[in-house]
């Protein structure tokens, strides 16, 4: 987890080239109020969570990369951190952990800026749908190239997904290997040294 400090640095950076990647999606202002804009963003956090985490920016057009002042809310309380965890919990299984911070552009403009941390032990699947089907219940969504959100289309992507999520618990496991070891070497050292 980054500390705020960086994330100013990593806001900063993108502000210098933005664009939508891998890691990062751009998302214009969107009604928090509708089932269907909750939707998409599930969708996208579902996604960055699955691919090894990232960051949601909302507030830019996805197509230009502008400042979408147009539609811009006059309050930023409805992008609260409470308020994206409870869209998670609504539509992900299993529920994940974001962080969201308001962070400002050069002339204090602020856009919400969602970290997600890929915190999950096993991959994560939406848990319910709405009508417009911009999130459909029991899918597992990923990252694309272009950069799009999406379910899995062919054997290729189904394997990348699976051994990105058999490395992350391989690496889990040798951390709890290493720490056991550790804190015996601990023991060992400090029992030989009374």
């Amino acid at each position: 987890m980054e500390t705020n400090s960086e994330l100013v640095s990593i806001f900063d950076e993108w502000l210098k080239n933005p664009h939508e990647s891998m890691e990062f999606e751009v998302k214009t202002w969107l009604d928090m109020d509708s089932k269907s804009s909750k939707a998409k963003i599930a969708k996208e956090l579902i996604a960055l969570e699955n691919h090894g985490g990232g960051y949601l920016i909302i507030g830019f057009d996805d197509k230009s990369m502008l400042p979408d002042e147009e539609n811009r809310p006059a309050h930023l309380d409805e992008y609260s951190v409470d308020r994206i965890n409870s869209i998670i919990a609504k539509f992900a299984e299993p529920k994940f952990h974001v962080n969201t911070t308001i962070q400002k552009d050069s002339i204090w403009i602020g856009y919400p800026f969602i970290q997600v941390y890929w915190n999950t032990q096993v991959p994560v699947r939406s848990c319910s749908e709405d009508t417009e089907k911009n999130i459909k219940e029991n899918k597992y969504y990923i990252r694309r190239p272009w950069p799009i959100s999406d379910i899995p289309k062919d054997w290729l992507e189904w394997d990348q997904f699976i051994k990105r999520c058999v490395l992350k618990q391989r690496r889990e496991t040798a951390d709890v290997i290493t720490s056991f070891i550790n804190q015996w070497w601990e023991w060992i050292l400090h029992r030989h040294s009374r």
